[in-house]
């Protein structure tokens, strides 16, 4: 996605992985600890985590234009907050 770390993939991918197949051990690891009827064979691996492309720039710059429009259509809240901040200052001086 346009915006992120170019190198995220690094992390990310690989951290997927390990929380699919952490999330396998941890169900295997349940079903044992029932015991004697454990049935280890049905539990089965969850749909192994794939990369898909992001969106084109095209659409990336749409979107962002969009956002910037309906925000600026719309007072921030961090405008008023600042303004109360700096009047309540003006008044302690």
């Amino acid at each position: 996605m346009f915006g992120e770390n170019q190198k995220a993939a690094r992390r990310k991918i690989p951290l997927r992985k390990a929380q699919t197949e952490r999330s396998y051990r941890r169900g295997v690891a349940l079903e044992l600890a029932r015991g004697e009827d454990a049935d280890t064979a049905r539990i089965r691996r969850k749909a192994f985590w794939r990369k898909w492309p992001g969106p084109t720039l095209a659409e990336a710059i749409e979107h962002k234009l969009a956002t910037r429009q309906v925000l600026a259509a719309e007072p921030r809240r961090s405008d008023a907050v600042r303004e109360r901040r700096a009047a309540r200052r003006a008044g302690r001086g």
